[in-house]
């Protein structure tokens, strides 16, 4: 997918996740709640490749330090 150097804010609509917590200020996008299959966030036509997932630093951290814990390449790769 090519996107357009030219890509302004209001073209793009910012997808929440309707089961997110703590949202992510994504101003000045527009933004729709849906059900997204994978992360907290994403931008319409781009959440079947793209996806944000907002974690505190503990849970960033734990998999890293935790001995057992599945590795953190595991935690983010699909």
């Amino acid at each position: 997918m090519k996107l357009s150097a030219d890509v302004k804010p209001d073209h793009l609509v910012a997808l929440i996740d309707s089961r997110a917590q703590k949202l992510l200020d994504l101003a000045p996008l527009r933004k729709a709640d849906v059900s997204l299959a994978t992360g907290d966030s994403s931008l319409q036509g781009l959440d079947a490749v793209m996806a944000v997932e907002r974690k505190s630093l503990t849970d960033l951290l734990r998999p890293i330090f935790t001995q057992g814990a599945p590795s953190a390449e595991r935690e983010v790769t699909p």
